[in-house]
């Protein structure tokens, strides 16, 4: 796990969870209106194609989780809504504003919790690169910010 918050205290909410759902430091969490409640990258719908799944994240990230919950209980987690961290992504040159945005799985039918990549398009971006990564690196620093909390 690289994530880790970089330089002041995150602004951060408590966000109630699903009993059944696990969630680890440093996954990348949506808000889910229906259920209010936080559920990890992995656990969004699959909507056909990595666009449409970043597409759709975008719009109800929420942010990183600062702390974890194990399945089984029931609970809340603190959840960075804006702040700069370093994640884990695919080797590559990552300059200053790139939009970034959840890594699709290798199976093509979920996003990963814990990995950020590239977006097509800047709005469906959750995050920005916030210091240049060299040709070849596999983490980035970024900053994030939920649309839920502007």
């Amino acid at each position: 796990m690289v994530q880790r918050w970089l330089d002041n205290e995150p602004l951060s909410v408590n966000a109630p969870v699903d009993a059944d759902t696990a969630v680890e430091i440093g996954d990348l969490l949506y808000w889910d209106s229906d259920t209010l409640a936080a559920y990890p990258a992995s656990d969004q719908p699959d909507q056909g194609d990595a666009g449409a799944n970043q597409a759709l994240f975008s719009l109800n990230f929420l942010g990183v989780a600062l702390s974890a919950k194990p399945a089984g209980s029931g609970g809340t987690v603190r959840v960075a809504t804006a702040a700069d961290f370093f994640f884990l992504c695919p080797a590559g040159e990552y300059d200053l504003s790139t939009a970034m945005g959840p890594k699709e799985n290798d199976a093509g039918d979920a996003l990963e919790n814990q990995t950020l990549t590239t977006v097509e398009y800047p709005e469906h971006a959750i995050a920005h690169v916030a210091q240049r990564a060299e040709p070849e690196s596999t983490t980035v620093r970024v900053r994030i910010r939920s649309p839920l909390f502007p």
